[in-house]
């Protein structure tokens, strides 16, 4: 038994060597392919970083801020001058405002810009359809190719000085979808429909018809900004309206470019979403096709 227990012992520790040397083979094969698994791991790792950084940077909301300058353009409004331009409002972009329409001013001279802001006058009882648009002044004379960076933007048209007084008042509304900011306390009657409609019906004449530099409280209540997202351009109405006996002929409408929303801030702004409510004339196409459908069925 012992010389057995012995020659099986001596067979045991001589087949371990072995035993090791095949341990070993297949370790090492494991730890190369884990190592493998790894480099791949973190190429693949850093492929989706690098890829979600540029994502981030593809999306991101990039805000315009527009000067307008200061421009006079009394010509602004009659037959063949319904465009004003405003070069170099931004870097890379240039800006128009056209009328739809020819307009009455009762002070033409006040058409263009002040201190940065559009300004736009208006004679008693005149309503005027505006559009403005931003362009891509990189390509052509610079007003031919809508703005379009290829990423998410946006941009703020801050309306102030919506007030009334002296028998008249301003009217906005917009029909562009986007969100308007307000003070908690707004002075002005806001409204919605196919439009939102911003008046200063209620409110008593307040300084600003000269373009502004700060606001107080009182001017930030006749104030409405409107942010549209990625759209080049905004299309509102601005109506003079007539309350009594007018004291004097025109108002002015200024639009800030994008540094109002800055100065509102003390006051307590409210932000709201506006959609446009569809047409009577969509609606009624709507529902005839939807008649026609079940006609058929």
């Amino acid at each position: 038994m012992k010389v057995s227990s012995i020659d099986h012992s001596h067979t045991v520790f001589s087949a371990f060597p072995g035993l090791l040397a095949w341990n070993s083979e297949r370790s090492r094969a494991f730890w190369n392919t884990a190592h493998q698994n790894h480099q791949r791991m973190k190429t693949r790792t850093s492929w989706i970083a690098a890829t979600c950084t540029i994502l981030t940077a593809v999306t991101a909301d990039a805000s315009i801020t527009l000067n307008f300058g200061a421009i006079s353009n009394s010509l602004f409004g009659t037959s063949g001058n319904l465009t004003q331009q405003y070069p170099s409002a931004a870097p890379g972009i240039n800006v128009t405002m056209t009328a739809a329409t020819p307009f009455l001013s009762g002070n033409p001279a006040n058409n263009g810009s002040v201190l940065g802001d559009i300004r736009v006058n208006a004679a008693n009882s005149t309503s005027v359809n505006l559009t403005v648009a931003l362009w891509d002044a990189s390509i052509g004379n610079g007003y031919v190719s809508p703005y379009s960076p290829g990423g998410s933007y946006s941009w703020a048209f801050g309306f102030f000085d919506i007030d009334g007084g002296a028998g008249t008042y301003d009217v906005v509304t917009v029909y562009t979808a986007g969100t308007y900011t307000v003070t908690s306390a707004t002075a002005l009657v806001i409204s919605t429909g196919s439009g939102v409609s911003f008046s200063g019906i209620a409110s008593a004449e307040i300084p600003g018809q000269g373009g502004i530099t700060t606001l107080s409280l009182a001017q930030a209540n006749v104030a409405a900004i409107y942010t549209v997202s990625n759209a080049s351009s905004l299309n509102f109405d601005y109506t003079v309206g007539v309350s009594g006996t007018p004291v004097a002929n025109g108002r002015n409408l200024l639009v800030d470019g994008n540094d109002l929303m800055e100065k509102l801030s003390p006051y307590g702004p409210v932000t709201v979403a506006f959609v446009p409510e569809p047409s009577g004339a969509f609606l009624a196409i709507l529902g005839i096709g939807w008649l026609g459908l079940r006609r058929r069925r």
